[in-house]
């Protein structure tokens, strides 16, 4: 749903404060409409933060003007700007509020025009910054993955109604379904990995960009590239022997890179980013570990053979993948995805508090820094579901409810 501009067109009076401040309730000539009804709302009333009026009357942006209402029927609304997302929630107030209007000449009120009232509220509805609700973008995503040009023609050759199962999506399919701004659901796919393939969003299988990253890689050394200076061009060149499109070599450049040198406005030059690579081979051994628990040192020595060299690897690339745990023969480390998790708080933490008794801060951060936009605001989710302690110099988390049962 989108509301512009032109929604606000009534005039909004409180006994218009400009002529009546001034004036006691007995000089206040105010009479009901013959349309006013108490138990029936005409209208509903939205107080919006300065940076949403602002949106709302800024004329030079020819996007700008609308907040559109996002969210499925079972969903919790949201409202957008192009850029934030806020949630909605309804206030109730102490006070009656009145939609009153001057009778006669509007342009020209006076001390003694009278105002009719049009409706009365109880209550209005506040919009407060949210994060946007992305999650739901893998799970609509991940049931059609690229796996490569074979492997999509053998999907166009099946039977119709077989393709009739999986779901591509649009841009705008996705914005019917996820609670975000245009801006951060380009944000969200770009953080997913995903590319747009003919119009529809796709993402990668793992499998299928493992081994496209293994080859780029391999092929970069045997040429004598250094991973800092990969020009787009000569990679595409390379790539061509595996059949690797040229639209999925660029989006591994860009997707496993810091920002591409464009500098000179010729051929992209990329710089392969230590922090992506090694966070991505390091997820790949976790999710394909058996029983995706494996002893911390046999992990780290194969992590180490999957990363080339010069790049270096630490366990700090993978927070918010895995979990620590002490047992008589060694530490044991174990796939746990953040993105697995459910999206909103009080679920949220039982699921945490269900998989640890304690939590170190810097442990549980990482699962939860999506529910706040700001440190401040998370601090707060964070004492609102768990007791802080401290153990040393270490700050620790237990569950502040009962009915939570970790180990």
């Amino acid at each position: 749903m989108v509301l512009s501009h032109d929604h606000l067109d009534l005039r909004l009076v409180f006994a218009n404060a400009t002529y009546l401040t001034a004036m006691t309730a007995e000089e206040a000539a105010l009479i009901f409409s013959p349309q006013f009804h108490p138990n029936i709302n005409e209208y509903t009333l939205i107080e919006l933060p300065k940076e949403v009026l602002d949106h709302l009357t800024n004329n030079e942006n020819e996007k700008a003007g609308s907040l559109i209402i996002r969210g499925l029927e079972t969903d919790t609304a949201v409202v957008c700007t192009q850029t934030m997302t806020y949630s909605l929630s309804n206030v109730q107030s102490s006070n009656t509020m009145l939609f009153a209007r001057p009778t006669g000449d509007h342009s020209q009120p006076t001390v003694n025009t009278v105002y009719e009232i049009q409706d009365s509220l109880s209550s209005y509805w506040e919009l407060t910054p949210c994060q946007p609700r992305v999650d739901r973008l893998r799970m609509v995503l991940e049931d059609a993955p690229y796996r490569g040009p074979t492997e999509e023609a053998r999907m166009q050759a099946r039977p119709s109604r077989e393709n009739e199962e999986v779901e591509l999506h649009t841009t705008k399919s996705l914005q019917n379904i996820i609670q975000a701004s245009d801006a951060e659901l380009l944000q969200g796919l770009e953080a997913l990995g995903a590319l747009e393939i003919d119009g529809f969003w796709r993402l990668v299988d793992p499998g299928y960009q493992e081994s496209i990253l293994k080859f780029l890689l391999v092929s970069a050394v045997a040429d004598d590239i250094p991973f800092d200076r990969l020009p787009l061009s000569q990679c595409v060149s390379m790539m061509a022997e595996a059949d690797t499109p040229d639209y999925i070599v660029r989006h591994t450049l860009i997707r496993f890179s810091e920002s591409p040198d464009v500098s000179d406005g010729r051929d992209p030059v990329f710089k392969l980013s230590e922090y992506k690579i090694g966070r991505f081979f390091g997820k790949q051994l976790l999710a394909n570990a058996e029983t995706r628990r494996t002893k911390l040192n046999t992990f780290l020595n194969r992590w180490r053979e999957a990363v080339p060299e010069p790049f270096q690897i630490s366990l700090s690339m993978l927070q918010g993948l895995y979990l620590l745990e002490e047992e008589p023969n060694g530490s044991i480390i174990q796939y746990y995805p953040k993105e697995l998790l459910p999206l909103h708080e009080k679920p949220r933490f039982e699921a945490l508090f269900q998989v640890r008794k304690r939590w170190a801060h810097e442990d549980i951060v990482p699962y939860i820094s999506d529910l706040a936009p700001t440190t401040k605001q998370l601090d707060a989710i964070l004492l609102k579901y768990a007791r802080m302690f401290k153990v040393g110099q270490q700050t620790m988390y237990t569950s502040r409810f009962t009915y939570f049962k970790g180990r």
